[in-house]
């Protein structure tokens, strides 16, 4: 049997905001999942983290660098005490996740980042309605957690609505910890449907028995989930600002990654960056020298839309659809490059 510490050749100075780690216990979850508690080897408190941050994992296996993001679901109590808890999922598509599912052992040693946020998945209790759907299939139901934690210990006075779509039962990840939140909080209720094809119509069923006048939708799972879940969604006429879907990255095979450049063109100036496969185009312009201060010249925030000049992107809010358009309006939090790109930002 392999090793992590054997394989995992990275070091810490290849990325930036990076932290070591190492296996505190290993909980037997259902047959597919493993709830993983780690702790740093410096025993040091971890930093805290907002409702729906994730950390990345790097890991080197059989000579392939890999990058794979985990929803965390302890608290931020949990963290100063130098604690995260993830849950891993064996699952053939994702080589880390079942790479660590398979092999991971106790103390052995993790390269993670700081936690990251999506800005449009993050709770926040000055946007938020009242009453709050969270719909999650599988293992991204996960998430949540900590944004029932974050309620239950701020004693905020919101509903929580948490519904749990799984494709089988195997599935239904942490069922035991989401069931005892309603003995916290009276206000969080969580109920879980076995749905193993494309038809979401017994989904509606369950969320029509939460929806109030006014709410927020949450949403995490696949692509296909999101098709299909977003039928459903559409129906309610929801205002974009109340419904934001996950948008993080789940796998990275660094090998793969391709480099590409950015042109971004204003009234003012035309500026060229590097870019890559793996992050969004808002993310390369971040991360660029000169873009940081374009963006605060242009007093622009993470909800970025631009013009496609030249070349393509692949767009997470269309679920992957490619927009290659000249003159296709993308928003840029969402859009990674398939090609050298070519924007236009008014």
């Amino acid at each position: 049997m392999k090793s992590i510490n054997n394989i995992n050749e990275l070091k810490e100075d290849l990325y930036s905001s990076i932290i070591k780690v190492q296996v505190d216990s290993i909980i037997n979850d259902t047959p597919k999942t493993k709830i993983i508690v780690l702790k740093r080897t410096d025993k040091k408190s971890l930093p805290i983290f907002y409702p729906g941050d994730y950390i990345n994992i790097y890991a080197n296996i059989d000579g392939v660098n890999h990058l794979e993001s985990f929803s965390l679901f302890s608290s931020n109590d949990d963290a100063m005490n130098g604690e995260y808890r993830i849950v891993v999922k064996s699952n053939k598509k994702k080589p880390l996740s079942k790479f660590l599912f398979d092999n991971l052992k106790y103390q052995d040693k993790l390269l993670i980042s700081k936690p990251l946020s999506d800005s449009s998945f993050t709770f926040s209790p000055l946007r938020e309605e009242e009453n709050i759907i969270a719909i999650g299939y599988d293992n991204d139901i996960v998430s949540f957690y900590s944004l029932a934690h974050y309620l239950i210990k701020y004693k905020l006075d919101y509903k929580l609505n948490i519904i749990h779509i799984c494709s089988n039962d195997n599935n239904v990840v942490l069922k035991e910890k989401f069931k005892k939140l309603n003995i916290y909080n009276e206000n969080i209720n969580y109920e879980y449907i076995i749905i193993n094809d494309d038809n979401m119509r017994p989904a509606k069923d369950v969320i029509n028995k939460y929806l109030a006048e006014f709410n927020s939708f949450f949403v995490a799972g696949n692509i296909e989930f999101y098709k299909n879940i977003n039928k459903i969604i559409y129906e309610y006429n929801l205002p974009k600002k109340n419904l934001r879907f996950k948008k993080f990255n789940h796998v990275v095979n660094r090998n793969m990654v391709k480099k590409y450049e950015l042109t971004v063109k204003s009234i003012e100036q035309e500026l060229t960056m590097h870019c890559s496969s793996n992050e969004s185009l808002f993310k390369a312009i971040l991360k660029s020298e000169y873009g940081k201060n374009f963006l605060l010249n242009n007093d622009l925030n993470d909800e970025v839309y631009a013009q496609i000049v030249e070349g393509s992107v692949m767009t997470i809010a269309k679920f992957d659809q490619e927009a290659n358009l000249q003159n296709q309006i993308v928003n840029l939090n969402d859009s990674y490059p398939c090609e050298n790109v070519t924007i236009r930002i008014n």
